[in-house]
């Protein structure tokens, strides 16, 4: 009877606040595997469209084969990619409803790579910040997938990222003037 064995480790710091870090690291002991993370959260509804920002880095350890570490981007089936036509291991997305549908943030990252031989650093990838895919209303959930795979061998992959929306500056200065006046009237009924 064949068996495969795998091992992952997983950290993750969750707050409500619209951001999402995110991390983990797995070695394949065995024939080729896929595998895949959701980092998923709610967050205090912050108006769209909002600014948006990725990040994303990575370093594989080889196992000694002459090759280097093969990380194959592997989209989940689900939800939205960006356009740009190739695949990305880090896909980053937004909801307005609690997760019944998700847009696409447009900061899809780190693309399928050999990693080098005995180890290698790749990232940091870094895109943003841009404007969020809504147009109006506010965001409630964010979420990134990580998706891929690896060839076996007792090949390590580790990577990490975070994934940022936040208000766009007009809308910092109309809440931030918004609170000054009440502070104001506050004061005066003090006085």
């Amino acid at each position: 009877m064949a068996t495969t064995e795998w091992s992952i480790t997983l950290n993750a710091f969750l707050d409500p606040d619209p951001q999402i870090i995110y991390a983990a690291s797995v070695i394949d002991f065995g024939a080729p595997t896929t595998f895949g993370f959701i980092f998923i959260q709610g967050i205090v509804p912050t108006a769209a469209p909002g600014l948006v920002d990725h990040t994303h880095s990575s370093s594989t350890t080889d196992n000694g084969a002459p090759l280097g570490t093969s990380v194959t981007a592997f989209p989940p089936a689900g939800i939205p990619v960006d356009g740009n036509g190739g695949a990305e291991i880090a896909i980053y997305t937004l909801s307005q409803n609690g997760g019944t549908t998700y847009l696409n943030a447009g900061l899809d990252l780190s693309p399928s790579f050999v990693g080098a031989n005995p180890s290698g650093i790749q990232g940091p990838f870094n895109e943003g910040p841009i404007a969020g895919p809504a147009g109006a209303g506010t965001y409630d959930l964010m979420r990134v997938d990580v998706s891929f795979t690896m060839t076996g061998a007792s090949d390590a992959y580790t990577f990490n990222g975070t994934a940022t929306v936040i208000p766009e500056p007009t809308t910092i200065g109309l809440v931030s003037l918004g609170l000054a006046g009440l502070a104001l009237a506050g004061r005066r009924r003090l006085a």
